[in-house]
This record gives structure tokens, sequence and C-alpha cells, in this order.
């Protein structure tokens, strides 16, 4: 392989390892996936936030001897977003005249609060104390978040892999198995 060979060699593995991340990611972004999967896994995670600064606030105010109902209306005083909108659809069911199964079924509309609701309508049903439930269902969703966080951890060193795959194997392929594909041609022809 002549000089001029080998600096063309060059130019096209550097062009290809420039070059080919940033058009991957433009034809991955334009379909609109990683702005959606980001967005919606912010949500989701302030949700999941939510839920459980919910709970602990329903645990301690039932643990102060609050009502369900007071404890409900506390919580969504304090928290904003949907949890905080599903507390005050269950504490507006109450107010108009809902059955415990009914008014304890709005949170069912947020997947982490479904327990939580059905602690609150068995504790308004049977009459038991639900702050040592509902102390017990915070941890566990805790623990829940918890395990959720490393498992993003973990998906992110998967995805730190790609862009090197992208840029070596393309580099490898022209500065390794081509040039030795081009020296064994000559030999190949006799």
């Amino acid at each position: 392989m002549n000089g001029v060979g080998a600096v063309l060699l060059v130019l096209a593995a550097v062009g290809v390892c420039a070059v080919g991340p940033w058009s991957a990611t433009r034809r991955v972004r334009g379909f609109g996936r990683p702005v959606t999967c980001r967005v919606r896994g912010r949500r989701a995670t302030a949700r999941r936030a939510e839920s459980v600064a919910a709970t602990d606030l329903l645990a301690a105010c039932l643990t102060a001897g609050a009502t369900p109902i007071r404890a409900a209306e506390v919580a969504a005083a304090v928290l904003d977003g949907a949890v905080a909108f599903a507390l005050r659809a269950a504490v507006r069911a109450a107010a108009r005249g809902a059955g415990p199964e009914e008014c304890w079924s709005k949170l069912a509309a947020i997947p982490e609060l479904d327990t939580v609701g059905r602690i609150l309508a068995r504790a308004a049903v049977c009459g038991t104390r639900a702050a040592d439930a509902m102390a017990a269902e915070a941890a566990a969703m805790r623990l829940r978040n918890s395990a959720a966080g490393q498992a993003a951890v973990t998906r992110v060193g998967v995805w730190a892999v790609a862009p090197l795959a992208l840029c070596f194997l393309p580099a490898f392929l022209f500065l390794g198995v081509v040039p030795i594909a081009l020296g064994l041609a000559p030999l190949m022809a006799h």
C-alpha cells in the first residue's frame, strides 16, 4: 500500500468515527423517542417520589390521630402534582358521601398509591388502625424506588458502551482489516 492510500484510509476512518455517532443519534432523535422517554421517565420518578412523600405524610397524620380523610386533606395541601390530585379526588368523593371503597379507589389512578388506597379503605371499613401499615408501605415504596434507581444506573453503563462501538468498530475495520485485505489482494491475484 502506498503512502497516499494509507492517508486516504486514515481520513476515511476518522470521517466514519466523527460522523457515525452523530448520524445515528440524529436518526434516533428524528423519531422523537429519546425526548419522550426522558420526559416520561422524569415524570414517573417525580410521581414515585411524591407517592413516598404522600405515604409518609399520611402515616404521620394517622399516627397523630387524624382521620384518613383529614390526613389526605393535609397531604394534598402540602403536595402538588398527580398524587395530590388523586388525594383531592378521594377527599371530594368522601365529601359527596361516597363509601370507603369508592372514595379510596380514586388513589388507584396512581399505580404507586394502589396499596395505600386499599389500606385506607380497609381502615375505614374495619375500623383498624392504618398508621403502622402506612409506615410499612412507605418503607416498601422507598425500597422499590431504590431498586429502580439502581437498575437505571446499570442501564447507563450499558448505553455508555454504544458510542465506543460506533467509533472503534469502523476504525478497527478501516485501520486493521482493510489494509491487510489490500495488502493480500496482489498476492491473491497471482
